[in-house]
């Protein structure tokens, strides 16, 4: 009896935590599922308590996610991922619309937004005349097949920052803000692509 005791505390802790695949025989995850997935029953929830989204990776992984996380990956939105950089905009070999929302840290930090229009392989042309905060101004220039220019002025203090594209042969797009004295930037390109 005793060995028989003995034998189910060393198998039933193991078992416990095993990983279980399903057309797979080595399992990854605890439930690790080579195939498609069917769920027959899903609750419903109601706004405002929509917190979470089930979101999966490139390779199937299954994760929590917001629904600002699901924006911002798919390349709708994108935020600056570190200062003055946006990487993986979607764009189109038509024409995209790029919405900027964003501050400049220069004094307590100054808010503006611009829209341009990147018509591919032709270059950008502006939207509509740039809005910022008050007591400052800001006007964009400098347009080019891969560039343009955003000034901004506050006080006595004039600020450049060059925003280049990198389009790459796929639909997404990197962009670089570059400012020779090293002045932050942070913000969201918001991009409306496949435009003629």
């Amino acid at each position: 009896m005793k060995i028989n005791i003995l034998i189910l505390n060393v198998l039933i802790p193991g078992c416990l935590l095993s990983q279980v695949g399903i057309n797979t025989t080595s399992p990854t995850k605890t439930l690790d599922v080579n195939g498609e997935v069917r769920i027959r029953t899903l609750n419903n929830v109601s706004l405002p308590n929509v917190m979470y989204l089930v979101a999966a990776d490139s390779q199937g992984n299954l994760s929590r996610a917001t629904p600002f996380d699901t924006m911002y990956s798919s390349g709708i939105y994108v935020s600056s991922i570190t200062n003055n950089q946006w990487s993986n905009i979607r764009m189109s070999t038509k024409g995209t619309r790029l919405d900027f929302v964003g501050r400049a840290a220069m004094g307590s930090g100054i808010d503006f937004t611009f829209s341009v229009f990147y018509d591919y392989g032709a270059g950008f042309s502006i939207i509509s005349s740039p809005v910022i905060e008050g007591g400052s101004s800001i006007n964009v220039s400098g347009i080019s097949a891969t560039s343009f220019r955003v000034s901004i002025t506050s006080g006595a203090t004039t600020e450049n920052f060059l925003f280049t594209i990198s389009v790459p042969s796929s639909d997404l797009a990197n962009i670089v803000a570059s400012n020779i004295n090293g002045i932050v930037m942070k913000g969201t390109f918001v991009s409306e692509h496949n435009m003629s």
